[in-house]
């Protein structure tokens, strides 16, 4: 019975090393995986959806993801270092 304050200590102290605090909006939060592991992810399920969706031609729409994509892109740009900004209207 002993062991399960030591292990809630101990669970206690890995979740905290691994918090994070937004530095725009003050937040903490737990962050269970690596910055790198999170934009694998993130490419491997926007890859997913991409074979499944089909890309809408709509030129204007398209158009305007881009532009509304690239200047939030370049308002993070410095907070996600190594990313690679795609943009794509979908016809669903």
């Amino acid at each position: 019975m002993k062991r399960t304050p030591l292990a809630l200590l101990v669970s206690g102290l890995l979740l905290l090393s691994g918090c994070y605090t937004n530095p725009v909006t003050g937040r903490s939060y737990a962050v269970m995986i690596s910055a790198d592991q999170e934009r694998q992810l993130g490419a491997e399920s926007f890859s997913d959806v991409k074979s499944k969706e089909r890309v809408s031609t709509d030129r204007a729409a398209n158009e305007r993801a881009n532009r509304v994509g690239r200047r939030i892109a370049a308002s993070v740009g410095d907070q996600l270092p190594g990313a690679q900004w795609e943009f794509v209207v979908f016809d669903s």
